[in-house]
Order: structure tokens, then C-alpha cells, then sequence
């Protein structure tokens, strides 16, 4: 017995031929398949309203707004440390007389120079 890609059709064509164009034939409603899925991967809708992580990520978007991202935590802390505040002026840098941020971390886009 043959193995099947040795096989040929009537017309003397192999079986991988046949193959590869059933799968470029499919290949076109997978695509369409694939561009009519649409993720709502939205953190907040997973959380109940009366949960403490909502409040959490509430303040996560205030202080971090658009594509600000950063996330730092030590032991014991909580949203309300004084300590907060002081980090975060070190990390943004102080303003000077003319109003430009100096200090801070170089990859705040805030303190190019």
C-alpha cells in the first residue's frame, strides 16, 4: 500500500498538491474567523463593585494616567503612607525657578531635558 502523499490523482497529481490547496482554500475563512474576534480583556469588569480592588485600581488610574505605568510597594505599605508622596516627588523631580523638573528619574518622558 501506497503511502498517502505518493498516491496521485487521475490526472497525475500528487496529494500534497490537493493539500496545500485545501488549506489555502480554508486559509481565507480562518482569516476572515480570526479578524471577527473582538477580547474585552477589562480588569474592572471582572471585579464586583463592593470589592477593595476597585477602589485599589481606582486610584491606580488617577495617579497613573494614560500610559504611565509604575508599581511600587513595600511592606506594610497602604495608600494612605505619607511615604507615597515623598517617592514620588523624588521620582518626578522638583521644579526649579523656570518651571522645568530637575532631579527625578531620566525615564519619566516628563524630565527630558
Amino acid at each position: 500500500m501506497k503511502h498517502f502523499f505518493e498516491k496521485r490523482d487521475p490526472w497525475g497529481h500528487g496529494m500534497a498538491l490537493w493539500v496545500l490547496m485545501a488549506m489555502l482554500f480554508l486559509a481565507v475563512p480562518a482569516w476572515w474567523a480570526v479578524q471577527q474576534i473582538h477580547l474585552e480583556n477589562d480588569v474592572a469588569q471582572w471585579l464586583p463593585a463592593s470589592d477593595e480592588g476597585v477602589r485599589v485600581l481606582n486610584w491606580y488610574h488617577d495617579q497613573f494616567p494614560g500610559d504611565d505605568r509604575i508599581v511600587i510597594s513595600w511592606e506594610n505599605s497602604s495608600l494612605d503612607d505619607p511615604r507615597v508622596g515623598r517617592l514620588a516627588e523624588r521620582l518626578q523631580g522638583i521644579p526649579d525657578a523656570n518651571g522645568v523638573d530637575r532631579g527625578g528619574v531620566p525615564y519619566d518622558e516628563r524630565n527630558n531635558f
